[in-house]
């Protein structure tokens, strides 16, 4: 049980220390992309290995999942006109990073 938890702790090391790295070279957005397929690997994964059995209402939220990630991030826009956003959108955080000093 002691050698999972290490594996388990070097691996969100690795995880949050690549994921803050992505997070400042390119932006929030590529991050939330990846996480969502790292999603998708993990669960392709454990169908692999038999820890879970396949079923249709996990496609349908993994779609939703990815569809609405896309959607928060500007990726792609609502597919009815009275959902889209009028005027200018303001940016919540400046795209270069912030120092701290």
């Amino acid at each position: 049980m002691g050698f999972e938890r290490f594996l388990l702790t070097i691996s969100l090391r690795g995880f949050n220390f690549f994921g803050l790295s992505v997070t400042r070279t390119v932006s929030a957005t590529s991050r939330s992309t990846i996480d969502t397929c790292r999603t998708l690997f993990i669960w392709i994964v454990s169908l692999g290995l038999g820890w879970e059995t396949f079923k249709w209402l996990q496609v349908v939220g993994f779609v939703l999942l990815v569809y609405f990630t896309f959607l928060f991030n500007g990726l792609v826009q609502p597919p009815f006109e009275f959902l889209k956003v009028e005027g200018e959108i303001e940016e919540l955080l400046p795209e270069e990073p912030i120092e701290h000093n």
